[in-house]
Formats: structure tokens, sequence, C-alpha cells
């Protein structure tokens, strides 16, 4: 059984990605990338954090790299409506998916 953390601001996507990660027998944990994260970070430890990045908006450097401060074992992936990753994050982040993404592909390569 894997952990998976997934932040968004759209409550929709957040709650399609726990369920189906639930589905799959993982446990999910849903945030908005308003929220301080810092906490759960440290408590949870996921195996995944996903992260996408129009959601993280200004605060995105801080948030990856809060991230890999207080995770430093969790794979890191990201999603966007940009084609390609920005140069800057590329060093971050280990997988990114373009939006409109498929869920259950995503979440398939990562539970394999």
């Amino acid at each position: 059984m894997k952990k998976v953390l997934y932040i968004e601001n759209e409550s929709l996507l957040r709650s399609v990605v726990k369920e189906m990660a639930q589905g799959l027998g993982h446990i999910a944990y849903v945030y908005d990338a308003k929220e301080d994260l810092s906490f759960y970070l440290k408590d949870i430890q996921p195996d995944l954090v996903l992260v996408d990045l129009p959601s993280a908006g200004e605060k995105t450097r801080i948030l990856l790299d809060a991230i890999v401060e207080l995770s430093p074992n969790s794979k890191l992936w990201a999603t966007g409506w940009d084609q390609k990753l920005q140069p800057e994050l590329e060093e971050k982040i280990e997988k990114y998916y373009q939006k409109p993404f498929d869920v259950r592909i995503l979440l398939t390569e990562f539970f394999e």
C-alpha cells in the first residue's frame, strides 16, 4: 500500500484522485495549495507528491522546496497547462503531466 499526496485547488479533481487511489488499494491525501502543508508532509511522508503547478501559483518554488526538504524520499510529480515543464523546475520534478491528463494512467504509472 502506497501513500499519495495530491495538491490541487479544484475540489472535484481532488475527489477523483482520492477515490481512484483508494480504489486501487492505496492511501490518498488531498489538499488545497492554499493550505500550509508542512505539518502534513512531515507526518505523512507520502510515496508520491503530485502538485498542480497552477494551483500553487506564486508559491510554486516555496512549495516545491518545502516538499524536497520535509519529505525527501517522496517522488515529486506535477501537472499543469503548459506543454513543457519550466526549465527552472526540472531539477525538482521527476514527471510532468500536461492538463487535461488521464488520472488512471498517472496513477497506474505510479502504482506499478
